[in-house]
């Protein structure tokens, strides 16, 4: 990951304040939460990034959390990316095996982008088959927040037809707020909070590589719009440059570093031959995968330590 200096400080405050309503109640993390990332490309790649990770750990730096992401680029709320040779059921299989493995007490979904290309047609199966996901989730007893599909930028993705797939992204959107309103989860707005102003506002012209495939300043803009419409407020620590030397960046390189390390435990690249129909040519390796767990809890602890140097840094640098 490219280490950019104070990127989280330049990005999180260019946002501004949207007009969309906050949560009446102020959402939380508690300690010794499990936080787990679940949904597509979006959920996927932040692990690349590490900043929303690192800016809930330091909205509330005398918590300790534990988080885990389980996106997957090109995933629907029926699971499909995750089938391997199966059928969309097998892959739903998988998607409940993979939260109930991770404990969450607290679970950010985001799904729709994907299911958004099938138009109105789709929208009646969609509400379906995120209500039986919902019906797993919940099961887990974990906290939920839903996190509505984003829209593409019409300035520069090659999409010919993002207008009329952008308005497809806002009626799925507003589906998965009624269904989640309904049942009594949280939902952040993010179709809304992605028109116009959001990839033409200062410091967010390169939010997508693609205009569709957010990076790190659209990954740090979407963060302030979570935290608003949630009702918490970004801590101060993130507002301090603390020198070139920012032991801030060094915090998101271990998170990187840890993301990594859990995703080739639960998703290796030879799955097939380890776990799968070919398991007699190589299954005998299997139980290599499981020795990624002490390194996954190794870089945990590493990860906390330099929580507490960002802490101390920029406690010395003025920051109450």
């Amino acid at each position: 990951m490219p280490r950019v200096a104070s990127i989280l400080v330049v990005a999180a405050l260019a946002c501004g304040a949207s007009a969309f309503a906050a949560d009446p109640e102020p959402f939380e993390l508690r300690d010794g939460d499990r936080v787990v990332f679940l949904g597509n490309a979006l959920i996927e790649r932040e692990q690349k990034y590490g900043f929303w990770e690192a800016m809930l750990m330091l909205t509330w730096p005398e918590r300790t959390f534990t988080f885990r992401n389980l996106g997957w680029s090109g995933d629907t709320v029926w699971g499909e990316s995750r089938a391997g040779f199966g059928t969309a059921a097998d892959g739903f299989k998988a998607l409940t095996s993979q939260v109930n493995e991770a404990k969450p007490t607290v679970i950010f979904v985001g799904y729709g982008n994907v299911e958004a290309f099938a138009g109105k047609a789709g929208l009646p199966k969609f509400v379906e088959g995120f209500n039986q996901l919902l019906d797993v989730l919940e099961a887990t007893k974990a906290r939920l927040v839903v996190l509505g599909p984003t829209l593409q930028n019409g300035a520069v993705t090659t999409n010919p037809n993002w207008k009329a797939y952008n308005q497809q992204v806002v009626e799925y959107s507003n589906a998965m707020r009624g269904v989640a309103e309904k049942r009594k989860h949280r939902f952040v707005d993010l179709s809304q909070a992605t028109g116009e102003d959001f990839f033409q506002s200062d410091g967010l012209l390169g939010s997508t590589d693609d205009g569709v495939t957010f990076i790190e300043f659209g990954y740090l803009g979407l963060f302030e719009v979570i935290a608003e419409q949630l009702a918490f407020p970004v801590n101060d620590l993130l507002e301090k440059d603390v020198g070139e030397d920012d032991p801030l960046m060094d915090l998101i390189d271990l998170i990187v570093k840890k993301n990594e390390l859990f995703f080739h435990r639960w998703r290796p690249q030879n799955e097939t031959y380890l776990f799968g129909f070919r398991k007699h040519e190589q299954g005998n390796n299997a139980e290599e995968v499981f020795q990624f767990d002490p390194l996954v809890v190794a870089e945990e602890k590493k990860i906390e330590q330099a929580k507490q140097t960002v802490i101390a840094a920029t406690k010395k640098a003025g920051v109450k």
